[in-house]
C-alpha cells in the first residue's frame, strides 16, 4: 500500500511539473514553421525556438502581443524553429497560436515592412483596440542591422478573413510613425525585404540599398493613391501600395 501511495504521489508530481512547464506553440505553415513560445528569460533562449518579448502580454489578450526569434542560429544554416523565412510570409496568410491549455487563437498577417533596431514604437498597442500580434527577427538574411517586422490581427476562425471588430487593413496600417518610418531593403541575398510595402499617400518610407554591409538610403513619398514600382541596383523590384 505505501509503495502504490509513492507511486501516486510520484505521478502527481509529474503532472504538477509539466502543468507548470506548459507553453503555447505558434504555427505559420506558409513557411513551415512550428515552434514552442518560451517566456522571456534571456536571449539565449532563442536557440530553441521563438519567445515572446520582455513585458509583452502573452496571445489571448486585447494588446499587441510581440514574439521574437532568431533568423538563424549558426552558419551552417536556419532550422526548422527559427524565422529564416520571415521574408516569404505574406499579406493575408493565417497562423494560429495554441495556448497552453489547448485553445487555438487564429491570426491574419495585414503588414510587412522593415524598421531599423531601436525603432521600438512596433511594440506599442496603436491603440487599435484589436489584439495585434507582432512577430520581428533580424533583416536582412545574415544581417542584425535591421529588424523585419510581420504585423497580424486575431481573425474569428481560420476560414474567415475578418477580424474580431471587422477592422479594415487600412484602418489597422494607421501607425502613428512620428518616430521612424517603415523601410524596405535590396538585398544580395532575398532580393528585396518585403517585396510589397504599404503605405499611407504622402507617407514618407526609406528604401536602403545594401552591399556586404554598406549601406545606401533614398527617402521616398507618394501623393497619390494607388500601385509604383521601385527597382534596385540589384535589378529587383519592390511594390508599394499606397492607400
Amino acid at each position: 500500500m505505501n509503495i502504490i501511495k509513492i507511486y501516486f504521489l510520484f505521478l502527481t508530481l509529474s503532472i504538477s511539473l509539466v502543468s507548470a512547464h506548459a507553453i503555447d506553440y505558434i504555427s505559420i505553415d506558409s513557411i513551415n514553421l512550428s515552434s514552442g513560445l518560451q517566456e522571456y528569460d534571456n536571449f539565449k533562449k532563442l536557440k530553441v525556438g521563438l519567445m515572446y518579448d520582455t513585458f509583452s502580454e502573452k496571445a489571448g489578450v486585447k494588446s499587441n502581443i510581440v514574439i521574437l526569434g532568431h533568423r538563424y542560429t549558426d552558419r551552417f544554416g536556419p532550422k526548422i524553429n527559427t524565422l529564416a523565412n520571415i521574408d516569404k510570409i505574406k499579406i493575408g496568410d493565417i497562423f494560429k497560436v495554441t495556448k497552453d491549455n489547448g485553445e487555438i487563437i487564429n491570426y491574419r498577417v495585414f503588414d510587412n515592412f522593415v524598421v531599423g533596431p531601436y525603432d521600438d514604437w512596433v511594440t506599442y498597442d496603436h491603440d487599435t483596440q484589436e489584439e495585434i500580434l507582432t512577430i520581428y527577427s533580424c533583416a536582412p538574411m545574415w544581417d542584425n542591422s535591421f529588424r523585419y517586422i510581420i504585423k497580424a490581427v486575431r481573425i474569428n476562425n481560420a476560414s474567415s478573413s475578418n477580424s474580431i471588430n471587422n477592422t479594415p487593413d487600412s484602418i489597422l496600417r494607421n501607425y502613428e510613425m512620428q518616430e521612424s518610418k517603415k523601410k524596405a531593403i535590396f538585398n544580395p541575398v532575398s532580393g528585396v525585404e518585403p517585396k510589397i510595402l504599404y503605405v499611407k499617400k504622402g507617407e514618407s518610407f526609406d528604401v536602403i540599398e545594401s552591399n556586404k554591409k554598406k549601406y545606401t538610403s533614398r527617402v521616398y513619398k507618394y501623393d497619390q493613391v494607388g500601385d509604383q514600382e521601385i527597382k534596385g541596383s540589384n535589378g529587383k523590384v519592390l511594390k508599394i501600395r499606397v492607400e
